[in-house]
């Protein structure tokens, strides 16, 4: 019996598909006016799914500002997402920000 579940689990484990997640970023965007909100979207290409996001601003708050919002695209509970958007608050002089979004193909 025990012979048995060993082999249906090697078959079960060989049937599993590989997966490659990848990072897709927005690049740098910069923010020239203080104090405005500034939107991006990063997005999967076509066949992946988002898994997750990140983001990078300047280091000095005077210049980042803030995060306001990360949201998947779509926004719709139960949907698949395929990216997600960001909006930031400049802060009170120029500054930068990158949003990033992990993606895998599943089967790749």
């Amino acid at each position: 019996m025990a012979r048995k579940k060993s082999m249906a689990r090697k078959k079960s484990m060989a049937r599993r598909k590989s997966m490659t997640v990848v990072v897709r970023s927005s690049g740098v965007v910069q923010h020239p006016t203080p104090n405005e909100n500034f939107h991006v979207e990063v997005r999967c290409q076509t066949g992946e799914v988002a898994t997750g996001w990140g983001f990078r601003g300047d280091s000095d708050p005077s210049f980042f500002g803030s995060l306001r919002h990360a949201l998947p695209i779509p926004d719709t509970p139960g949907a698949t997402p395929t990216g997600f958007s960001f909006t930031v608050r400049s802060g009170t002089q120029n500054g930068s920000f990158e949003g990033f979004v992990l993606c895998a193909k599943p089967g790749s």
